[in-house]
């Protein structure tokens, strides 16, 4: 509702119920992490992202557990509430923190995402 009112005319692809294509159109999750959320994890968002001719234009991610917002904008940079974020200088897996999103309910590419992960793991 705030979209519509504030951003008139510009097209709303949510998670949940769906959307016509446009030019210009917000995607939206309004609870990006619903799975943790239910089961009292606190690893959960609400995001926001302005999308022109499928191109992320604009993104804001807001974790309200910890009361952060990340902004970005292409060819601006990437902010967490006014700090600019950079890219890790870090160049082996080992100095690294991975975080995965596998699937738990459909396993259709489950041997194509663990082969992936299999490869990454591998090659650094």
């Amino acid at each position: 509702a705030v979209l519509a009112r504030e951003a008139p005319g510009i097209a709303v692809l949510a998670e949940e119920g769906g959307g016509a294509r446009a030019d210009l159109m917000w995607a939206v999750d309004p609870l990006d992490g619903t799975t943790n959320f239910l089961h009292g994890f606190p690893q959960y968002s609400v995001s926001i992202a302005l999308l022109h001719k499928g191109q992320l234009s604009q993104a804001v991610i807001y974790d309200p557990t910890r009361n952060d917002l990340y902004t970005a904008s292409r060819g601006a940079g990437a902010f967490l509430n006014d700090r600019r974020l950079r890219v890790s200088k870090r160049l082996k897996l080992s100095e690294a923190l991975i975080g995965t999103g596998f699937p738990y309910r459909d396993f259709t590419h489950l041997d194509a995402y663990m082969a992936m992960f299999r490869d990454m793991i591998q090659k650094t």
